[in-house]
């Protein structure tokens, strides 16, 4: 009887000293009988820059699915364009998943400079003001918010009906100033348009790495980027998003993008 004690009471002081690791939730599987997204999850956002023009947006649940759908053309100039959606959440994630599924990416060029049809999912992880960091040529005292970016991409040089996956970690100077990429961009190569793919990003802050996978089906890629400092926060509020974006060229370019989202969980 005083064995089985001295165990129970070992085992709860081992439960004790060891945190509980988080697990993920739900965040939405868009199976709302209102069929309206939930404005307590989520903020509606349109990017508009440069000299392109916004034709077309969607932005809506069908059939218990999320599909972001844009097309933008040049006007006066090059540009980007797009609908996302944001995350309302005031502290990072250590991880997302969710399924998508890339269903239009066409793009016409400006006879040199080509234009790209995009889906992103954004994840904020941390700022900092770390010279090593943030761009060479910030202004001194400039800080640097750092993303990792699940990504699906189309140039006009791809095979036809294919799209590219990428994973990447990019320091973004919040003076405007030009992204830098953060450790070696994780390549997942081409898949067929309406390919449904379960994508998974996740943040290990104490080994300084992000984690990209990649499952379709029963095969399951995974690639670790190791984006080389440990964090530095200064606080600030997340920027999580899910969107769709169109990067034209210049005048007579054009690109257009949609995608479905479903069953997206996320890990505090």
């Amino acid at each position: 009887m005083r064995n089985l004690l001295l165990v129970a009471l070992v085992l709860q002081a081992v439960s004790l000293a060891s945190p509980v690791p988080a697990r993920a939730t739900v965040w939405d599987d868009f199976n709302a009988k209102s069929k309206k997204l939930d404005s307590s999850k989520w903020l509606g956002d349109e990017l508009v820059a440069g000299g392109v023009v916004s034709e077309e947006i969607q932005r809506v649940i069908a059939g218990g699915k999320l599909l972001l759908a844009h097309r933008a053309v040049g006007d006066s100039g090059s540009g980007v364009s797009g609908v996302r959606l944001v995350f309302r959440n005031a502290s990072p994630f250590t991880s997302i998943q969710y399924d998508v599924k890339p269903i239009s990416f066409n793009t016409a060029d400006c006879g040199g400079p080509v234009s790209t049809a995009s889906e992103q999912q954004f994840n904020f992880l941390f700022n900092t003001d770390s010279i090593s960091t943030c761009p060479t040529g910030s202004p001194s005292g400039t800080t640097c918010d750092v993303f990792a970016i699940f990504y699906l991409d189309r140039v006009s040089s791809d095979p036809a009906n294919m799209v590219r996956v990428h994973g990447r970690v990019i320091a973004r100077p919040t003076d405007g100033g030009a992204e830098v990429i953060l450790g070696s961009i994780a390549e997942f190569g081409l898949v067929k348009k309406g390919t449904k793919m379960n994508l998974k990003t996740t943040w290990d802050q104490g080994a300084h790495t992000v984690t990209f996978q990649q499952t379709i089906k029963k095969t399951q890629t995974t690639i670790a980027v190791d984006y080389g400092m440990a964090a530095d926060d200064n606080g600030g509020a997340a920027l999580n998003t899910i969107e769709v974006d169109d990067f034209i060229c210049g005048a007579g370019g054009e690109a257009d993008a949609s995608a479905t989202w479903d069953n997206i969980n996320v890990t505090p």
